[in-house]
């Protein structure tokens, strides 16, 4: 068994906070000093708050840039917050399958909603940000094959992942 290398810092009200330590205290319960350490470099230095800070611009410009691709192409997408891009498809499956013979990799959206009561129907993909490239052409090449693999569907309001 690898040990696990996520930590994260969290604060909150105890009806909040108490079910995800009793929910962590099924796995080993104990986080090590090591990552204690990175995590603590990470909130208080400078210079990872700066990298976080461009890389949450650098995301956010990526996004818009590729919805107004998407858009220009008659493809609804997510509102514009958050790190993913949702794009609702006419088949999930075969869009997946498409954009990986063309070395694009998306996620499947299917296991991200959660049922008929969250609003969200239909099938979709997941688009992170943070693989997009950095170049407007690049993007808009991604976003070409995205319109393709998107087939018919054009659906409003679908929420970021």
């Amino acid at each position: 068994m690898a040990p696990d290398l996520r930590i994260a810092a969290i604060g909150g009200a105890a009806e909040v906070i108490d079910p995800i330590i009793a929910r962590r205290m099924l796995g080993p319960g104990w986080t090590s000093r090591l990552l204690q350490a990175v995590l603590l470099d990470l909130l208080t230095h400078e210079d990872p708050q700066e990298q976080v800070r461009q890389a949450r611009i650098a995301y956010a410009r990526r996004g818009t840039v590729l919805r107004e691709h998407l858009k220009d192409r008659a493809v609804d997408t997510s509102p514009g917050d958050g790190i993913n891009v949702w794009i609702p498809v006419e088949d999930e499956r075969n869009a997946l399958i498409t954009l990986a013979a063309s070395g694009i990799r998306v996620a499947p959206g299917s296991p991200f909603i959660v049922g008929p009561e969250s609003g969200q129907t239909g099938s979709g993909i997941r688009i992170t940000t943070g693989q997009l490239p950095d170049d407007e052409a690049g993007i808009e090449q991604i976003a070409e094959a995205l319109a393709r693999a998107a087939g018919g569907t054009r659906q409003s309001g679908a929420s970021t992942r």
